[in-house]
This record gives C-alpha cells, sequence and structure tokens, in this order.
C-alpha cells in the first residue's frame, strides 16, 4: 500500500465549496502566498516519486490502482495552481465576473453558477463576494432566488421578470425588496403586479423596461409610480400604451424607447411628453399609430427644443408624422438620426435642405451617400455612412451619423425634390441609381445635374440602357460665358455602368464634349475643362475600336470593364487601349 500523505495534503489544503446546497468539484487551489507555491512544488514532486514507485511495483493490487488515480488528479490540481488565472487577486477577478454575470441574466442564464463550477477556488471567491448575485431573473429556481437575496446583502438589485407560470411567486420573493431595485424588466399583463407597482416606491430604479406578455396583445398598463422614482433614466415601452394625457414622466429621463404601440397617443400628447423631459439624450420611436385626432394639426405644431438630444431614430410610422417630428426637433448635439419614411413635399421650406438639416448634427460629415433605387420600399436613401458599415455604426451604441429613407408613389417629381434636398451641399457626394421602371429612367434622364456641385462618385444602372444618351448629354454640357463654362458636377471623379455590355449612346461624344480631344504634339490642355476621372467603366473590346483608343487615359486614369471586377490596378493596355496618355 503506498503512502498517502500527497492526497491528504491538499485535500486539507482546499475545503469544499458550497453553492446552494451543490457540492462544487475542486479542479484548482488558489496561491496566495510563496509557502503555498512550495507546498505545491513539495507535493508535485513526491506524487511523482510515489507513481514511479507504482509503476516499478510487479504486480499492484487494486488499491494501489486507485490511489494512482487519486494521485494524478491531486498532481494536475496542484499544476494548475501555478496557472496565470489563479494568481489574480480577488478584488479583480470579481469585477470581471459582474459584468458576466449581468449579460448572462439578460439572457436567463445563471452566470454566477456556471462560473462557480470552474473550481472550487472561484467558488469560494464568489460564494464570499456580494457583487455576482445582484442580479435575478425569473429564470432562477427559487432556491437560487433566495440565495442572491441574501448574498447581495444590501447592494442595488437588477431584476427581470418573464411571462413564466410562476412569475407572481418570484415577484412576491423580490418585493421586499423593491427599495434596491436598480433595473426592472418586466413583461406586463397581471392586474396583481402592476397595481402593486402603482403604490410601491422604488428610489433607486433607474432603467425601467415594460413589454406585453406573448398572450397579451395591445396591453394598457398603467405605468408605475415613478415620481417616486426620481433617479430614473431609461423608459422603455413595448406593446405597451401608458396613460398618455398624463404619463408622468421624471424631468431626469435620458433615454425613451416607445415601440409596437397601437394605442398610440396623439402627436400633441407625443410633443408634450418629449417636451417634459428636457435632459432626454436618446430617443427611439418605432411601430406608432400616432393618432390624428385631437390637438393642432401636425402643420401648426410648435418646434421642440431638445438641447441634450444626441441619438435620434423613427421609423416605421406615417410619413407625415416621422416628417414633422424630424422638422419639428430643434437640437445641436445630435450625432445619430436614423428616420424612415420621410416625405419631401410635406417638409416645411426651411427643413428642405440637407444642410440645414446638418446642423442639426454635431458629428462632421465627410461624404454623403445617397442611393436612389426602385425595387426596395424607399425610393432614395441619404446617409452619411456607407451601405456595407449601415448595420454595424447604427447598432453601436456610440455609432454616428444619419440615415434618411425617403418614400415615393411613384411621382415624377420626387426625384427632383431629392436633388433639390442635395442641392449645392458642399461635402462630396457618391450617387448610385438603380432603376428597374420606365418613369424613372425618365424622370434621372432629366435630373437638374449643375444643382449637384460636390457629386464626385457617380454609378448608374438603367432598365433601359438607352437611358444614359440624355444623361451623358447633360453632363456634357456647360453652362455660363463661353471662356468660364460652369460644367455639371465639375468634380466628377468616377463614372461607373454596371452590367453595360456596350459603349453607350454619345459615349464619346461625352468624352469629346466634357474633356476635348486628347492633346499631343504640344497643344495645350483647355485648364477650363473639369478634371479627367480617376476611374471609368467602359467595354474594352469595343473601345479599342474608337480613333481615340490609344488616347483614352486623357478622359481617365484607369478604365474598367463593367461586366466584371478587374483587379484595382487593371487598366485598358491589355486590350489595346493606353491608359495612360
Amino acid at each position: 500500500m503506498l503512502p498517502e500523505t500527497c492526497s491528504n495534503d491538499i485535500r486539507n489544503g482546499c475545503p469544499q465549496a458550497s453553492l446552494g446546497g451543490f457540492q462544487i468539484e475542486d479542479s484548482a487551489p488558489t496561491i496566495k502566498s510563496s509557502l503555498a507555491i512550495s507546498h505545491y512544488d513539495h507535493v508535485i514532486r513526491t506524487t511523482n516519486i510515489t507513481l514511479a514507485q507504482l509503476r516499478s511495483a510487479a504486480r499492484p493490487n487494486l488499491s494501489d490502482i486507485r490511489q494512482a488515480e487519486q494521485l494524478r488528479a491531486d498532481q494536475a490540481c496542484a499544476r494548475n495552481a501555478f496557472l496565470p488565472i489563479y494568481s489574480l487577486p480577488d478584488e479583480l477577478l470579481t469585477t470581471i465576473w459582474k459584468y458576466v454575470t449581468y449579460d448572462s441574466y439578460l439572457r436567463g442564464i445563471d452566470g454566477a453558477w456556471v462560473l462557480a463550477q470552474v473550481s472550487k477556488a472561484w467558488a469560494n471567491i464568489i460564494l464570499s463576494s456580494s457583487e455576482p448575485w445582484c442580479d435575478i431573473n425569473s429564470e432562477f429556481s427559487q432556491q437560487r432566488t433566495q440565495l442572491a437575496l441574501q448574498k447581495s446583502t444590501e447592494r442595488p438589485l437588477n431584476v427581470s421578470l418573464g411571462s413564466g407560470e410562476d412569475v407572481a411567486e418570484r415577484f412576491n420573493l423580490v418585493l421586499p425588496h423593491c427599495h434596491r431595485w436598480r433595473e426592472l424588466r418586466l413583461a406586463v399583463g397581471l392586474p396583481e403586479i402592476t397595481i402593486t407597482l402603482r403604490v410601491i416606491s422604488m428610489p433607486m430604479l433607474k432603467h425601467l423596461e415594460l413589454r406585453a406578455r406573448p398572450d397579451v396583445e395591445g396591453t394598457q398598463a398603467e405605468l408605475p409610480n415613478m415620481q417616486a422614482s426620481p433617479m430614473l433614466r431609461t423608459l422603455s415601452l413595448d406593446r405597451v400604451s401608458a396613460n398618455w394625457p398624463s404619463p408622468s414622466i421624471p424631468v431626469g429621463l435620458r433615454s425613451l424607447v416607445i415601440r409596437n404601440i397601437r394605442r398610440a397617443p396623439t402627436i400633441s400628447q407625443l410633443l408634450a411628453l418629449l417636451s417634459s423631459t428636457p435632459q432626454l439624450e436618446d430617443l427611439q420611436l418605432e411601430r406608432i399609430d400616432i393618432r390624428s385626432t385631437g390637438g393642432p394639426p401636425i402643420g401648426e405644431q410648435k418646434p421642440l427644443n431638445m438641447p441634450c438630444l444626441q441619438r435620434v431614430r423613427i421609423s416605421h410610422m406615417a410619413r407625415q408624422v416621422v416628417t414633422a417630428l424630424l422638422s419639428l426637433i430643434r437640437t445641436n448635439q445630435c450625432h445619430h438620426v436614423f428616420a424612415t419614411p420621410i416625405e419631401l413635399s410635406t417638409l416645411p421650406h426651411h427643413a428642405r435642405r440637407l444642410t440645414n438639416l446638418l446642423s442639426k448634427i454635431s458629428s462632421s460629415t465627410r461624404r454623403i451617400f445617397v442611393e436612389i433605387d426602385n425595387s426596395s420600399n424607399a425610393l432614395a436613401v441619404v446617409s452619411s455612412i456607407e451601405a456595407k458599415e449601415r448595420s454595424s455604426v447604427l447598432s453601436a451604441t456610440g455609432g454616428s451619423g444619419f440615415v434618411l429613407e425617403f418614400r415615393s408613389s411613384g411621382n415624377y417629381q420626387d426625384i427632383q425634390n431629392i436633388v433639390s434636398f442635395l442641392a449645392y451641399t458642399p461635402i462630396p457626394i457618391s450617387l448610385s441609381i438603380r432603376s428597374r421602371e420606365y418613369w424613372l429612367d425618365c424622370a434621372v434622364a432629366e435630373m437638374d445635374w449643375d444643382q449637384l456641385p460636390s457629386l464626385q462618385q457617380l454609378e448608374i444602372q438603367l432598365s433601359y440602357p438607352e437611358g444614359l444618351s440624355p444623361i451623358l448629354d447633360n453632363l456634357s454640357k456647360p453652362r455660363g460665358p463661353r471662356h468660364y463654362p460652369r460644367w455639371p458636377c465639375p468634380n466628377l471623379s468616377v463614372l461607373k455602368f454596371p452590367g453595360v455590355e456596350t459603349v453607350p449612346d454619345g459615349f464619346m461624344r461625352f468624352l469629346l464634349g466634357r474633356w476635348g480631344p486628347p492633346a499631343h504634339d504640344g497643344l495645350k490642355i483647355d485648364s477650363s475643362r473639369p478634371v479627367r476621372l480617376s476611374l471609368c467603366h467602359g467595354p474594352k473590346g469595343v473601345l479599342s475600336k474608337y480613333p481615340f483608343c490609344k488616347f483614352m487615359g486623357h478622359f481617365a486614369e484607369v478604365w474598367e470593364d463593367p461586366r466584371r471586377t478587374p483587379p484595382e490596378d487593371e487598366s485598358t493596355t491589355d486590350e489595346g487601349c493606353d491608359s495612360t496618355e
């Protein structure tokens, strides 16, 4: 029989931990001093010697084999004690775990229990601290909830109550601690809970989120006594209608989210609600069926001054309402604006220019991306964020920029209204046009390109390629005196025609009219003409047949075939057309 000194030393140095009645298996003790390090070194050396003796035994019995297995487990425990994670201070681990348990609690997962199962050392730290026990979800068992209320001492609590059958029981369990509630997420629908929230005081409440139970549609609930919650900073209502004439919102509210409301307020009630929150920084209004009856018409509403507002999201509502709210809000610190759908024809005259809108946005706008496409819900999208990055930037908390979506009923004048909205904006513009209908082809052909002097990139894809000819003709006709012509889009540097297999009619006439014939034999290039394109689309096989094939670099630095995506450095030289002069 081999000695049991090693196993006893480790087991005596690592007392068992218990979490809510469950025993925690030990995987690594915690190093606290140089004495402990010396002890574990001794354990590892001793177990190595003992295991070597066991392997040299001729016929080990069953007891020796079991003892060897235990020695290997104890040796692994001692080796794990030297891992860096077990040398971190308890305070640092507790701070990290606080965020882990909070994130898991939002998803209905018991993060404290998961962390405690890693090792007995971690379980001891969790059981001896109060920070990991401040998050309570109705998905947790009753025993786990009671343990959290006990371990959290007097710290603020984050409470989330879903729509399960035992929600009322969980609510009654945490109700005596309502003075400690910091966050409350509640599925509204049980009258006993709603009535109780009207009479209790929640002085530490900062975040309140009310949503309708899945089995209840269009719930109209009395909001809790929010006047007894002066520290409330965030309010979210999802399919829950409030008492809109007198909602009693604390003046210190910073974030307001209202979505999916059928029994919605009137526009006057909504504006009164917003005016009662002068410190509001984040406003999100989505899918609210604003009532048109009651109060003055939308066009007669007074402007709404919101000096602290930084983020605005208004979407999936009537076009007249979205347009009115966007024009009525007055702010100078906003760095995030998302509004859809907007109807330009109903905007006040002072708000029908993008420059007026940009005066409300504090963040700098380096480029404007415009997408005109009648195949989607929005006829036009005007944004400071590129399409491929739009979703990630909008979802980020600190994301800045604006996205405006305009609807159309197929009106020919809508395109010119969009051009007028962008007119003479000094910020560089990238314009992408994708037409699926003949009326849009005609509307684009009649665009006033002189109003877009900052246009730098133009991509056009029409339903009928013949519609490119009038566009090219308009871009090649200057205005003003002969010696000082004013060219349409003088800063245009990228011109693309995706999918075009042949040279559009009038393409060479456009090149010669805008840039003149290629300079050669020492002739001086006309300085009054626009600078040449940095990139242009054109089928190389067709371009090689033109007389000026070898001088195509006079018009554009790089030529790309619109039928495929070539490498960045590819030019027309491989097809017989030079890209340089």
